[in-house]
């Protein structure tokens, strides 16, 4: 098995890809479409470095390794729109202002469900939990950026999140 990176991750996708970079998808109630990948161009060391500089925010490793090898991507894009949007340096400064908090900086977007976030502060105190989504409320991804990437890539960008189980004791099953 491979080691688990966030090139290795990128490139199992890849490889499932056709010559349009085009996927197959089969989503809830039996819906399929094609969805299309785009990848950035990489940002470079110094790029990083300046916007870290520039902003203040702590960015996690497995966020500077996406960026060095895309500096941004659209995840599974169709007719109707997008599924995920991952933004480069300059897109990520550009929305700075429409952030909610200063810890908090946007890095793209799930279509019609809101902003794709990195808690900063979280980052910095060493945390693993620091991926967020915020749009009408804020959800805790509960994941840092290479789960969070992976999970939305095995889902097509759908919102895993949401598919939640309960453990319940069986008794209460059985004496329903």
């Amino acid at each position: 098995m491979e080691e688990y990176t966030i090139r290795n991750i990128l490139n199992s996708l890849k490889n499932r890809l056709d010559k349009n970079n085009e996927i197959g998808i089969q989503a809830t109630q039996g819906y399929c479409y094609t969805g299309k990948c785009t990848f950035n161009k990489p940002a470079t060391n110094d790029e990083i470095d300046k916007f870290i500089l520039d902003t203040g925010w702590s960015i996690p490793d497995e966020y500077r390794e996406f960026l060095l090898i895309h500096n941004g991507a659209n995840f599974f894009s169709f007719e109707y729109g997008g599924a995920s949007y991952l933004y480069g340096i300059d897109e990520i400064i550009s929305n700075a202002s429409l952030s909610i908090s200063k810890n908090l900086y946007i890095i793209g977007f799930y279509s019609d469900l809101g902003d794709i976030v990195i808690d900063s502060k979280r980052v910095k105190e060493g945390r693993k939990d620091y991926m967020l989504l915020s749009s009408d409320e804020i959800i805790d991804f509960k994941c840092d950026f290479k789960t969070w990437l992976d999970r939305m890539i095995i889902t097509y960008g759908i919102n895993y999140w949401e598919w939640r189980s309960k453990k319940v004791p069986l008794d209460d099953i059985l004496n329903e």
